[in-house]
């Protein structure tokens, strides 16, 4: 699966649209999100590394930090320690908050799984929608979890390629 000339989303079952629904962007940058609380209001570091076994590499701190609340994402509620680890964010097309068309339903975004695929080393890895962003003024289209971004081997700012899984049935990590 490694030849240049393969379009690895038809390979795995990725789409442009998913039940009629576009993706925000097809490609852009991405930068390393913080993890999101998934045991309580402002769960602490070391609990939330030891809940979802968080590799040093990805030790990078926790949302609620820097963003208060209690850091569970765009959803208000813990998410699934699975999604957690491997999750995306774009500005989903479930408000105009930043003046995008409104496409579908918050909760219809929610736990979707969206193909990511570094064009640079066409590692791929299945993320989960659990979270909201990047603002609009950083030039990125989406955040990765730390774990999903290592899978990639991508760093903040790398150029990625977003496609919906088409079977949302895949499990979330590396392909």
């Amino acid at each position: 699966m490694n030849d240049p000339g393969v379009n690895y989303y038809t390979v795995v079952g990725g789409g442009e649209t998913l039940e009629g629904v576009p993706m925000p962007a097809y490609s852009g940058k991405t930068g390393w999100e913080q993890h999101l609380s998934l045991s309580g209001c402002q769960e602490s570091s070391s609990s939330h590394y030891s809940i979802s076994g968080t590799p040093l590499l990805a030790q990078n701190g926790m949302a609620w930090q820097t963003s208060g609340g209690c850091g569970y994402g765009a959803w208000g509620t813990p998410p699934p320690v699975a999604d957690e680890v491997y999750y995306i964010n774009m500005r989903w097309n479930y408000t105009s908050l930043h003046g995008q068309p409104i496409y579908a339903s918050k909760s219809w975004y929610y736990r979707k799984k969206v193909l990511v695929i570094n064009p640079a080393n066409n590692k791929k890895v299945i993320a989960s929608i659990i979270e909201y962003g990047p603002s609009p003024s950083t030039g990125r289209v989406s955040g990765l979890s730390p774990e999903a971004a290592l899978v990639l081997n991508a760093v903040t700012d790398d150029n990625l390629e977003y496609y919906w899984a088409l079977d949302q049935t895949l499990p979330l990590g590396p392909l």
